[in-house]
């Protein structure tokens, strides 16, 4: 117990350190403050605010469960968005971080008697390296797939579980579990139901039949789901925003050829490939079976989430590979340094952390952390608009203005050229009447001012400065024809959704 008072200091003082790091630095604060990471607050201030619970135009993966169900709760509790912020990032990193220790222990992957030891321990590990990579640290905001992968290694225990004791409402919780992850993010089938699968026919030979006829039923039914909830009055999902040309494989020689191996090798990670390579067919002929099973599913959640990414960039014809759709690959890297860590001798285990050590040194000296000056600019912006709530600004500049305000100001998404930005956003607050439109002012940052001025007619009445954020004032009156060509752009945009 003595002990554990140690670990809990130790795990307050970090948090609060951590914390203050997150939001007070960049580049840290751009990935929990931008507008895609607070695509959930954006929705909870506008039905809180105006009851605009009908036509969103939603995420892909929507992200029902577990990040808006997460964020709700945390909004009951307080409006405060830096508030909700916080919390989130630390549920997060604490839930993955117990889901890890409940996995390691029981898989006897890592070897300890204090399991408090062994979370602490992970949960300051896990947080800091994600200090150390800043580029990491969006991870862990919403809708960047990061529930999927928690719940993919929650299920495999729940599957475990159920297998080993046949109990009916673990049966149950992990159904209901599985159709709310599977329905809120596609991913999960990459991160945790095709490896399962997969493991469990490897290492349950008895019940294969079953294993199969099982996950077959669950899968089936949750594209059922999906299929029936993409769209109603309330939410649009645009599951094909993006299009992958698979017959004209000709074009993809290009990639080949115009760029160099090197480039190619670093842009697809294939160093971490090779390395994770190694690896594993170290760790795999030096575990025993049933430590075998659960580290064979980390495996192949890795390499499942690896390659299915690359062939889909490939034939998107880019040339690199994205991290936020990397998690389980990242993941699988990760767990096995820590376990080839805990099952080394002292001298291995010293070479290694030293060496570790020193790489964390060498990043965070040489990564580009600031002071940030988001705040002072936020509430610049917040004075300077008074008791205007309502205007207009660029998607990338808007929401971190509303969730500073805590929905105080509310501004309407548009693109740079004035168009209404349809991306995680309602078309209601762009109907006529709606008090939204209400414009008074326009956010100038990444706008273009040929078009402003074309629409608003003319030059400003007045001009406020807050750093690199210009806020032009017009009367209510210039932004009517404006309104009018955003209202018959709802209309199309209903009319093509089947919402007449």
């Amino acid at each position: 117990m003595k002990n554990n008072r140690f670990y809990i200091f130790g795990i307050f003082l970090w948090i609060v350190l951590y914390s203050y790091v997150l939001f007070q630095f960049e580049p840290y604060l751009s990935y929990f403050f931008h507008s895609d990471t607070l695509y959930s607050i954006n929705i909870l201030q506008s039905i809180h605010n105006f009851g605009d619970y009908k036509n969103w135009s939603i995420a892909p993966a929507p992200y029902f469960f577990y990040d808006f169900f997460l964020y709700l709760i945390l909004f009951i509790i307080s409006k405060n968005s830096i508030f909700i912020s916080v919390c989130y990032v630390w549920i997060q990193f604490g839930f993955i971080s117990f889901l890890l220790q409940k996995f390691l222990l029981k898989s006897e992957l890592v070897l300890s008697n204090n399991q408090f030891k062994v979370f602490s321990l992970l949960l300051f590990i896990i947080s800091f390296l994600f200090l150390i990579f800043p580029e990491f640290n969006f991870l862990v905001t919403p809708v960047h797939h990061f529930s999927a992968y928690t719940i993919s290694i929650l299920l495999f225990l729940f599957l475990n579980s159920i297998n080993e004791s046949k109990n009916r409402l673990m049966t149950f919780t992990f159904f209901i579990v599985f159709l709310l992850t599977a329905i809120s993010d596609s991913l999960f089938f990459v991160f945790g139901v095709m490896p399962a699968i997969i493991t469990f026919l490897m290492f349950d030979h008895s019940n294969k039949r079953k294993i199969l006829l099982f996950s077959f039923s669950l899968i089936v039914l949750s594209f059922y789901i999906m299929n029936k909830i993409k769209s109603n009055s309330f939410f649009i999902i645009p599951t094909h925003y993006i299009k992958i040309d698979f017959i004209n494989f000709l074009e993809l020689k290009y990639i080949f050829t115009d760029h160099s191996l090197f480039q190619l090798l670093i842009n697809f990670k294939i160093h971490y490939l090779l390395f994770s390579f190694f690896i594993a067919y170290y760790l795999l002929n030096k575990l025993q079976t049933e430590s075998k099973k659960y580290y064979f599913f980390l495996m192949i959640s890795g390499f499942i989430n690896y390659f299915i990414i690359l062939f889909y960039f490939i034939f998107r014809r880019e040339i690199f590979l994205m991290d936020r759709y990397l998690i389980g690959f990242y993941s699988f890297i990760f767990l096995s340094i820590l376990i080839l860590i805990n099952r080394s001798n002292r001298t291995l285990k010293i070479l290694i952390l030293s060496l570790l050590f020193i790489f964390a040194g060498y990043k965070l000296v040489h990564s580009e952390i600031k002071k940030t000056n988001t705040w002072d600019k936020l509430s610049c912006i917040e004075k300077a608009l008074g008791e205007k709530r309502f205007g207009l600004g660029m998607f990338w500049k808007t929401r971190p203005v509303l969730a500073s305000s805590n929905g105080k100001i509310l501004p309407n998404d548009v693109f740079q050229n004035l168009e209404i930005a349809y991306w995680l956003n309602s078309m209601s607050i762009y109907e006529k009447n709606h008090p939204r439109t209400e414009y008074e002012w326009i956010l100038m940052e990444g706008m273009d001012e040929t078009q402003v001025k074309k629409w608003l007619g003319g030059d400003p009445t007045n001009i406020q400065n807050c750093n690199e954020s210009v806020i032009w004032f017009y009367p209510k009156e210039s932004f009517d024809e404006l309104k009018k060509h955003h209202f018959e752009q709802i209309i199309l945009w209903k009319k093509f959704t089947g919402r007449n």
